[in-house]
């Protein structure tokens, strides 16, 4: 029987190299504007295409081994319909729900801002309740806490009947703002014991939550500019140092996700801490050279 792994997070089409900083003013935002704001963004974007971290994360878990499920809001449009080509193409199988929306979106100028519209990924819950069945069959889960900035009822629920491991990945904890509207949810976590295989985050999202808010996890994975730090439930820590890069931050775009991607990739196929961490940081350096190269014109 195949490992079935689903993701449950928000599917957003990327758009790179916008030459303009004029964002509308989400206090007014219609469909009608993303509509010709859209269009304007299409004639001026230098490449685009399908995006998410859920989505870069389930690029790294396909395999022969594995069977793996993306699960959230995509919108009724030219963009959804390119995403899910995007998925089919590379063997990512389809818990989306097809919504009266947008597509979500991501616009970065080539000044490095970076704006978004959620869309139709705002209503991800929705997928939840249609493909719950489904989900509660799996194996693994592995849930973008930036989820839990949007309706997630449905999501609640799954997690505290869940039979499998669970990973969570702290996207979107940065900002005080977005920890404000996540404590309620951890707060619920906490009480229900619900426990994760791994949470993983980066230097700045773990610092952003405090430390009665952090559920149960066999393993928090901390990433760094200079590496990572694995710790267990007992304290134990995992550090593993490569070699510094001077970078733009715009090179990083994905390797954040390419790294949890590759480490549970390897901890799923029972290698050591160690070689995970490994692995995953050579993986994500990798994907940063890459981006200098298709990132040429923010130079």
């Amino acid at each position: 029987m195949k490992d079935i792994i689903v993701l449950i997070g928000k599917p957003l089409f990327d758009f790179y190299g916008i030459s303009y900083d004029f964002l509308p003013s989400e206090s007014r935002l219609t469909r009608e504007i993303i509509e010709d704001y859209l269009e304007r963004v299409k004639k001026d974007s230098k490449f685009s295409e399908p995006g998410g971290c859920m989505l870069n994360i389930a690029e790294r878990l396909v395999n022969s081994k594995r069977k793996v499920f993306l699960a959230g809001g995509i919108g009724d449009d030219n963009l959804g319909e390119k995403y899910k080509k995007y998925m089919k193409k590379r063997n990512i199988n389809s818990y989306l729900k097809t919504l009266e929306d947008r597509t979500g979106i991501t616009i970065n100028s080539l000044r490095g801002k970076c704006w978004y519209y959620y869309g139709a990924s705002e209503f991800g819950d929705i997928a939840i309740k249609e493909y719950s069945e489904d989900i509660l069959q799996s194996d693994r889960i592995i849930v973008d806490a930036y989820s839990f900035a949007s309706p997630h009822k449905f999501l609640l629920e799954l997690l505290e009947e869940y039979p499998g491991e669970k990973y969570l990945i702290l996207s979107g904890c940065k900002k005080e703002e977005f920890m404000r509207k996540y404590t309620p949810t951890f707060n619920f976590l906490k009480e229900k014991e619900i426990e994760f295989e791994i949470i993983f985050g980066n230097f700045e999202e773990w610092a952003s939550i405090s430390k009665n808010l952090i559920p149960k996890t066999h393993f928090k994975v901390i990433t760094y500019p200079w590496g990572c730090k694995v710790i267990d439930k007992n304290n134990k820590k995992t550090q593993l140092r490569h070699r510094s890069m001077s970078i733009k931050n715009i090179y990083t775009i994905g390797a954040g996700d390419t790294f949890t991607g590759t480490f549970i990739s390897f901890y799923i196929e029972n290698y050591s801490i160690k070689e995970c961490a490994k692995e995953a940081c050579k993986n994500s350096m990798k994907k940063i050279k890459e981006n200098i190269k298709r990132f040429q014109f923010w130079k």
